[in-house]
């Protein structure tokens, strides 16, 4: 699904595995903040894996998020 102005949210789904991840589904919310020309931004995660792979799915998804965002911020900050 592609973002758009109005509905302020983008959902990415995994076409395939992802390491011990068998599927995947993240939606961005972007939300205005009302001071200036910022935005917050948050990343919804649901994923499917190995009960036992559970934990380290998780810390390798919250690891990789922080850098995901600084990366889109330093592309709109261009």
């Amino acid at each position: 699904m592609a973002p758009t102005d109005l509905d302020g949210f983008y959902t990415y789904e995994s076409c395939g595995p992802l390491g011990a991840i068998s599927h995947y589904q993240g939606t961005g919310t972007v939300t205005p903040v009302v001071d200036g020309t910022r935005a917050f931004m948050e990343w919804f995660v649901q994923f499917d894996c190995p009960a036992e792979e559970q934990e380290n799915c998780t810390n390798l998804l919250e690891e990789a998020m922080p850098q995901s965002f600084m990366s889109l911020r330093a592309v709109l900050e261009k």
